[in-house]
């Protein structure tokens, strides 16, 4: 009894070429393009500085109650 192989179907596989990426002369033209026609670009919004959190408070298992019913 053989195993089948489950990669077999993968010999015949040819990815496919990479695709050619914008330039970024493309991607300032599109922009253009939108704010002549109304578009708002969805730039995020700039945060406000970090805020620090308080420090977590380790506790150590002294000081929690155990409620036990004792005879």
């Amino acid at each position: 009894m053989s195993r089948v192989d489950p990669l077999e179907g993968l010999k015949n596989f040819e990815p496919k070429p990479a695709a050619s990426q914008k330039s970024k002369q493309e991607s300032a033209a599109l922009e253009e393009l939108a704010s002549e026609h109304g578009f708002v670009a969805r730039h995020p919004a700039p945060s406000n500085a970090r805020v620090d959190r308080s420090k977590r408070r380790f506790t150590t298992g002294r000081n929690i109650q155990i409620n036990i019913k004792g005879d």
